[in-house]
């Protein structure tokens, strides 16, 4: 079994596909030949756009969490004038990125979509060159995908132009976009620093290991980038050069997106281990991680008070951010998430956190810097609550004071 269409290296590329492949089976995950993606939701305006079936979009109203509209509403469809063509997506495993008016997202066959807002209509679509699992990023010079055929590309949101593109290596982790650059980490173990708008490489080599790099590149404050992957260890990577700075071990991958608060960085494991770690120096924050049932794919975050992870099996957990030690008991969903959860305010929000956690693919927001706001650490209290996808296609909003989950939509 493999993922894309390998240019080059065969055999080394082939052999650590399947090693993925089989961590993604193992751990309970969608199958190559059914690959029905997972995708933490996105929220702007007070509407959540959410994957709730198979290469499907759908918008909710986060006051109601009555269903707006969802793309494609058949396997029938146009976009941009052209004709109607049937057409059936594959899984969507990418957060949307969102602008003034449209929603851009990518399916795991290669298609790269944009759709309007206010009705789900087709704008355009595209074709890259192979899979795509990373999500869609939006910058002042356009629209960053990364696909598995090695390239990342700059398209214009306008009509999905290609404006140029680089050739990074196999990438399957969301990129990040800062003020000083685009990080980009791929499955041959490297993590780029580009230029945003000519995509040349900023660093003079990249930073390189020998295993691949499965993280979402995280930045803790503007001094350290955080990666990691299938080698079992975390790196803080000096952003002005790219040298390494510290690693840190785990039990098993590193794969969710990491959280950060401050300077400590939670992080996940498919052993189903938390970890907190001093982002400055690699050092365990914690005696001892905490370990869940079950093994965890997504990543963690902070709601109110407590440090919240949803392992594979769906089970959620509240965890003191401090000592590691878990609070009260855990909350079982019954269905399989893969999927980071979601944080939103009181006021439907999304809790500005860091790295690539809520919202740095909002347009507005994707050439800021990715430090915590107030809420992102915890001064918001029992006004936050957390919103799960599973891939039962249901969201369930968790109370992270009470610790209380309910349905709140489904497919």
């Amino acid at each position: 079994m493999e993922i894309g269409t390998w240019k080059s290296g065969g055999f080394a590329k082939r052999r650590l596909i399947v090693l993925a492949l089989f961590a993604v089976l193992v751990a309970g995950c969608a199958s190559v030949a059914n690959p029905n993606g997972w995708a933490r939701p996105e929220v702007t305006g007070k509407v959540m756009y959410v994957t709730l079936e198979r290469g499907k979009l759908t918008s909710v109203d986060t006051g109601t969490f009555q269903k707006i509209w969802t793309f494609p509403a058949s396997d029938e469809f146009a976009c941009g004038g052209g004709e109607t063509k049937k057409i059936k997506n594959d899984g969507i495993y990418g957060s949307p990125a969102i602008d003034d008016a449209n929603v851009y997202f990518g399916t795991y066959d290669g298609a790269v979509y944009a759709v309007k807002q206010s009705d789900g209509t087709c704008v355009w679509r595209i074709e890259t060159g192979d899979n795509l699992l990373a999500a869609p990023i939006l910058g002042e010079a356009g629209l960053y995908v990364a696909a598995t055929d090695g390239y990342l590309y700059l398209l214009d949101p306008k009509n999905g132009d290609q404006k140029s593109k680089f050739n990074a290596g196999d990438v399957w982790a969301t990129p990040l976009l800062k003020d000083d650059g685009l990080y980009v980490a791929t499955m041959t173990g490297k993590l780029w620093k580009l230029d945003p708008t000519t995509l040349d490489s900023k660093w003079s080599t990249p930073f390189s290991v020998s295993t691949a790099l499965l993280t979402p590149p995280t930045a803790v404050g503007d001094d350290m980038i955080v990666v990691g992957g299938i080698g079992k260890k975390l790196y803080g990577i000096d952003p002005e050069t790219g040298e390494q700075k510290w690693s840190t071990d785990g039990a098993n991958w590193f794969w969710g997106e990491p959280f950060v608060d401050g300077t400590t960085v939670y992080a996940t494991d498919l052993d189903g281990e938390v970890t907190a770690i001093n982002g400055t120096n690699g050092d365990k924050v914690w005696d001892a991680p905490f370990s869940a049932l079950h093994s965890i794919r997504s990543g963690p975050v902070i709601a109110g008070e407590a440090l919240v992870t949803v392992d594979n099996d769906g089970v959620v957990y509240r965890i003191d951010p401090s000592t590691g030690k878990g609070i009260g008991q855990p909350n079982l969903l019954n269905e399989s998430v893969h999927a980071s959860p979601l944080v939103l305010n009181a006021d439907g929000t999304p809790a500005v956190s860091l790295g690539n956690q809520t919202i740095p693919h909002v347009a507005a927001l994707a050439t800021t810097s990715t430090t915590p706001s107030p809420a992102a650490s915890g001064s918001a209290g029992s006004a936050q609550k957390v919103y799960i996808v599973t891939t039962g296609g249901h969201v369930f909003e968790f109370d992270p004071d009470a610790g209380r989950t309910s349905q709140v939509v489904s497919k």
